[in-house]
């Protein structure tokens, strides 16, 4: 039976539910690091530029889909201008973001912002391990923490193409299957239409023939015509049947096939 598909107004809303959704719990997430990080290790508490970052940050999150390249860009200045005023940095947008540019295949913008990113964190690099700067140990950690989120992103984006390639092809299934169905109703409706209206002609012109001369016979005919398109109406509401609602009862009389064709023949023959 061919399923009815849902509304396509309401899968925009999920996925701005969703982007909504995540744009919250990454600016939760951040704040609550920062608090955590204030409260047990003596960190300063965020100030109104760092809620200003962060939430420019957070709501860029909301169209991540349609603008994953300016999304990115907006996280990377706030994180920019968070450093630039030694404040708390919303690394955790950051990531989102750049995650999400990898996912919707912006590699050159992805790959662009980790090396800001990490030239602005070691700057300046050519003075990496001598006194009062960046150390090549947190240099290397740095840059190894930048290339394992990068293969994180890949593999998400992989898996997320995967996904899609699954639900495609599921699809793409489903409209196969009810184009079949669709061409074996078209059948039917041809049997039942071919099989009786070829009946009613020809009793439709016995009729006629034998009206002034033999009345009985041409009430016979007529008979027959009744009863054929009484039937035939039932079997095309057997046949439509199929395409009423899900949960509605199957139809009880089968379509006609060659397994009917005697009775076919038998009502042919009633017109002498």
């Amino acid at each position: 039976m061919i399923t009815s598909v849902s509304s396509a107004a309401s899968s925009p809303a999920r996925r701005w539910a969703a982007d909504a959704a995540l744009a919250v719990v990454v600016a939760g997430l951040q704040l609550a690091a920062w608090l955590g990080a204030a409260t047990h290790r003596g960190h300063p508490r965020p100030g109104i530029a760092d809620y200003l970052f962060l939430a420019a940050g957070g709501a860029a999150l909301l169209v991540r889909r349609r603008y994953p390249v300016p999304v990115l860009a907006v996280a990377l200045a706030a994180a920019a201008g968070s450093a630039a005023l030694s404040a708390p940095v919303a690394w955790l947008v950051l990531v989102a973001a750049f995650v999400n540019a990898v996912v919707y295949r912006k590699r050159a913008a992805a790959i662009a912002s980790l090396v800001a990113g990490y030239l602005v964190s070691v700057w300046p690099p050519w003075l990496i391990g001598t006194r009062g700067h960046t150390t090549a140990v947190f240099a290397l950690e740095l840059l190894a923490g930048l290339i394992t989120l990068l293969s994180v992103a890949e593999l998400i984006r992989v898996r997320s193409q995967r996904t899609v390639a699954v639900r495609n092809r599921q699809a793409e299934e489903t409209r196969r299957r009810a184009m079949q169905e669709r061409l074996a109703i078209a059948r039917d409706l041809h049997d039942v239409v071919a099989h009786n209206i070829s009946v009613i002609n020809v009793q439709a012109n016995t009729a006629l023939h034998l009206m002034d001369r033999q009345p009985e016979r041409a009430r016979e005919a007529l008979t027959a015509i009744h009863e054929v398109s009484r039937q035939a109406l039932g079997e095309l509401r057997s046949v439509l049947g199929v395409l009423r609602a899900d949960g509605a009862d199957p139809p009880l009389v089968p379509s006609p096939g060659l397994g009917r064709l005697g009775e076919l023949a038998a009502h042919t023959r009633t017109a002498g």
